[in-house]
């Protein structure tokens, strides 16, 4: 069972740190990290979810130059942002 654990763990992104957390049940930060953890699901499925939107445009988008589009740009103006 323990294997199982850290194999979806790691799959699911998390560190060694944070499994041997999960797995001490007399660690006090173990909610902490799980909370963590959770939140970085979170950003990470957001993320995800702004890609395939972005990607599905791409494919049906009938510019050439896909960077030329206006609502292409428009889905990528949080990240032009950074910079």
């Amino acid at each position: 069972m323990r294997i199982a654990v850290i194999q979806r763990s790691k799959a699911a992104g998390m560190t060694l740190d944070q499994i041997a957390v999960l797995l001490d049940d007399s660690s006090w930060g173990r909610h902490q990290v799980l909370q963590s953890h959770i939140d970085d699901i979170d950003r990470r499925m957001e993320e995800m979810r702004r890609s395939r939107e972005m990607t599905e445009h791409a494919l049906r988008c009938r510019s050439h130059d896909i960077a030329t589009c206006p609502r292409f740009r428009a889905g990528v103006d949080d990240v032009l942002a950074r910079f």
